[in-house]
């Protein structure tokens, strides 16, 4: 692995962030994790240049690569925009249409087989009635 630039301009945001906020005020890593984490970023970010001759990723795209996702959470910036109040009130109000809707379904397809089974249950009866009644006629006629 080369050096890290001399100038700190040249180093993407990315890389910049994580140092300012992982160095104390002498200039030294609060942790060996923080110090490891940034030599992986050096590393993506050499391998960026080396593939696609630039290095356009984001923070966010950054850290998930090397730090990995966790949903809701950025490890190394905290927790991720969490939905309004108005975006869960619109997911309640969708959930619920969801379950209206499928509750209604449910009702209707109950009281067609409902519907089928009185009907089975009322031809099979007027089949043992007739059965009944022609036997009744043929021992009559005996």
């Amino acid at each position: 692995m080369r050096e890290a630039p001399q100038k700190e301009d040249e180093l993407p945001i990315y890389i910049r962030l994580w140092e300012k906020t992982r160095k104390g005020k002498h200039n030294e890593w609060q942790d060996d994790t923080s110090e490891e984490l940034y030599k992986k970023l050096l590393e993506l970010h050499e391998a960026q240049i080396r593939e696609n001759g630039e290095d356009k990723l984001t923070p966010e795209e950054a850290y998930t690569k090397i730090l990995g996702h966790r949903s809701g959470y950025i490890l190394g910036m905290g927790p991720g925009p969490r939905p309004s109040e108005r975006g869960r009130t619109n997911i309640q109000h969708l959930e619920e249409k969801i379950r209206a809707k499928v509750e209604a379904e449910m009702t209707t397809r109950l009281q067609e087989m409902e519907d089928r089974i009185k009907q089975d249950f009322d031809a099979r009866v007027s089949a043992l009635l007739e059965q009944r009644q022609l036997e009744d006629q043929a021992d009559s006629t005996n």
